[in-house]
């Protein structure tokens, strides 16, 4: 089997708290051909230092040090430039890649079917000390991820490996969906005809923290993807689909994010 360069994108900001967990899942993956990008976003705690130690002691580590504070979409951008690798992934610096086959199993996947353009995982969810608290389960099948967009986001951020070439293709992340930039670009990528699948298995550990998404953010979001799908195409079978997938999103938009939080248990 091939075994191509794999970049992995890790933004941070002030994340010293949970990123040696992150870096260390990380260098715990048996598939051995990786190169770890670590743009930090002009960090004021001790994440410069934690880099820096990571950096000396292997070397597919290396780094790139906003001079200001420049947010997260422009920081991924900045490391899909520094990418030398066939396929680029993503973790963020209090996620964990629990399963150390995450990358050889997705690799595998990319084997078999080469007209796959991006493989995401199902994911556990965590609290700030590392407890399972629940689980991420989206479609997995191709046609399942294509029309279960209609309803929410298929894949977890963290879990993804795609192709470094069709990121470039479609324009990579964009500043004027930030919050939704992921789920910008894949529709992005679906409207361009290509696949997109999840590997069935909880690869990745996606960590719940005090504060992550506030009440106005979460509903923020909601119309951010509301407006989005407005403008899709390429997910929807026909306009009766589409006219039902915005009416269940304009609800959503108005549901407080505990009661959606209780009805996902």
């Amino acid at each position: 089997m091939d075994s191509p360069l794999i970049s992995i994108l890790l933004p941070t900001y002030n994340g010293a708290r949970f990123l040696r967990e992150a870096i260390d899942s990380v260098e715990r993956q048996t598939y051995p051909h990786w190169e770890l990008i670590i743009i930090d976003d002009a960090s004021r705690d001790e994440t410069p230092r934690i880099i820096a130690e990571y950096e000396q002691n292997n070397a597919r580590i290396r780094s790139i040090r906003n001079t200001e504070n420049q947010k997260l979409v422009t920081s991924l951008n900045h490391g899909i430039d520094e990418a030398q690798g066939r396929y680029i992934a993503r973790i963020d610096d209090d996620d964990v890649w629990g399963d150390p086959e995450k990358l050889a199993k997705q690799i595998a996947r990319f084997s078999e079917n080469p007209n796959l353009w991006v493989i995401g995982t199902f994911a556990h969810t965590i609290d700030e000390n590392g407890k399972k608290i629940g689980a991420i389960i989206f479609e997995s099948s191709e046609e399942g991820v294509r029309h279960g967009f209609w309803l929410r986001n298929q894949l977890v951020h963290t879990s993804i490996l795609a192709r470094t070439d069709v990121l470039r293709e479609v324009g990579w992340y964009r500043e004027e969906w930030l919050y939704i930039e992921d789920f910008d670009l894949w529709l992005r990528i679906l409207d361009q005809g290509y696949t997109i699948e999840n590997i069935p298995e909880k690869c990745v550990s996606y960590r719940i923290r005090k504060g992550n998404t506030t009440a106005r953010k979460y509903h923020s979001m909601q119309r951010m993807m509301f407006s989005r799908l407005l403008s899709e195409k390429a997910i929807y079978k026909n306009m009766w689909e589409k006219i039902l997938a915005l009416i269940i999103r304009g609800i959503l938009v108005c549901i407080p994010q505990n009661i959606i939080q209780y009805l996902k248990r």
